[in-house]
């Protein structure tokens, strides 16, 4: 595993590689944690459940709520504060040698890391070198970024913890990024396949092993149709069409979606497109950045994100509550995400305008849920835990803006695709909306 540390500082946050390391806690797979190669023990299950939920969000604020329903399952014992603060007294002494790393702030906890590896945030890394990398050209080299990074899954994640709510809910968030991630790997695939760079048969048994875990999804069936074509296996592509006709029709009683029935008559009529090498990769199409009240085109108003911390200063409450103001102006609908106190400002503001405001647990925030179904995201402060988990919004698409002049930058200190800075709450909705 590259060693990497995660620092913060100023107004920046970085990823430093070829540091020493002190800890590795691995997440994908068991919860682990390991002295160099020396498993170090954790047997009580809720001070691993807290060290758990700590290291998923490194460098925010973990609020008591969140750890009582993660612990208590949402009924918490009358002693419940005084045994979290022995916990956090346990893995202070035991994990991190009487070190500064787990801090106890009002509200809650915040979990420092310095020189400590995590193997999601190395996943991560991989996988933005791997896009960019694919939409830059090179294949091999997007290639072997992908499969490092699933090589660093281990099982299902967080094997091994007796989770309650919010520790399940983003395990299964987890598991939908690594079937994202496999998915984009055969893309690079495909593309090595269309090159004439070979690896033909180990794709279609990797994508037959992929289908017969997830037998309703449609991009893999797209994907096997496509490499069976391109190795010239026509009717074993049209035979998969087919296979997959009648699993949505018997499971969900749908028909196949537009794409897969346009490549279906694609590989009927031999389209040629289909195997032409040197193709230049299909641009993405540019952010959407309707104006007030235009939506996608359905009457829907544009949907915009906002999570981080909550505000520390009158000027920081100000900030969120004009952020919340200037999206309702625009027309979008405020979806409010994040800590206790960044949500009531933005919600404030933006009700001051009569706009729409959804308000959302801070855990699906967390978890993706609002990434995915906004238009785009701003997240408010910085915060190296908020800003990867908002990024994960990046590979479909969803613009990420980042106020407070903070910026993601990966291993070569180039920075992250998809991630832009805006020093201003005008600047962000500029941005995020157009």
């Amino acid at each position: 595993m590259t060693r990497t540390a995660s620092t913060l500082s100023g107004k920046g946050v970085q990823i430093v590689t070829g540091a020493s390391m002190a800890f590795e806690f691995r997440l994908l797979g068991s919860f682990e944690l390991l002295d160099g190669l020396r498993p170090v023990p954790l047997t009580a299950h809720k001070p691993r459940a807290l060290l758990a939920m700590l290291v998923l969000h490194a460098g925010q604020l973990v609020p008591w709520h969140r750890m009582l329903d993660e612990l208590w399952d949402g009924r918490p014992p009358r002693s419940a504060i005084p045994n979290l603060r022995t916990y956090a007294t346990e893995l202070r002494r035991s994990v991190f040698r009487n070190g500064q790393q787990l801090a106890t702030e009002p509200g809650g906890y915040r979990l420092h890391l310095g020189c400590e590896v995590v193997d999601l945030v190395e996943f991560d890394q991989l996988c933005a070198q791997a896009r960019r990398r694919h939409a830059e050209g090179e294949l091999l080299l997007a290639e072997s970024a992908y499969a490092e990074a699933l090589r660093l899954w281990r099982g299902p994640p967080l094997a091994g913890l007796r989770t309650g709510p919010v520790l399940a809910a983003a395990a299964t968030v987890l598991e939908e990024r690594r079937t994202g991630v496999a998915e984009d790997y055969f893309e690079v695939r495909l593309d090595l396949l269309r090159a004439g760079h070979g690896g033909g048969p180990g794709l279609v048994a990797d994508l037959r092993q992929h289908i017969a875990a997830f037998p309703l999804r449609e991009h893999p069936r797209r994907q096997l149709m496509l490499a069976l074509y391109r190795l010239g296996d026509v009717a074993g592509a049209l035979a998969s069409y087919s296979g997959a006709c009648t699993e949505l029709r018997e499971s969900l009683g749908l028909d196949p979606d537009r794409e897969l029935a346009r490549l279906h008559a694609a590989i009927l009529r031999r389209d040629p497109g289909l195997l032409r090498a040197g193709l230049p990769r299909p641009q993405a199409p540019p952010a959407r950045r309707p104006g007030r009240g235009d939506g996608d085109g359905s009457g829907r108003p544009v949907q915009v994100a906002v999570c981080g911390p909550g505000p520390r200063t009158d000027a920081e409450l100000a900030r969120a509550g004009q952020l919340g103001r200037l999206l309702a102006r625009r027309g979008a609908a405020v979806l409010c995400g994040g800590e206790d106190g960044l949500v009531e400002a933005v919600a404030a503001g933006a009700r001051a305008e009569h706009g729409m405001v959804v308000p959302m647990e801070f855990g699906q925030s967390r978890t993706g849920a609002l990434g995915w179904s906004a238009d785009a995201v701003i997240v408010v402060g910085g915060s190296w835990g908020t800003l990867c988990e908002a990024a994960a919004a990046v590979r479909g698409g969803v613009p990420v803006v980042a106020l407070g002049g903070w910026t993601v930058v990966d291993s070569t200190g180039r920075p992250v695709p998809g991630i832009q800075g805006a020093d201003t709450p005008a600047a962000a909705v500029d941005l995020a909306v157009g």
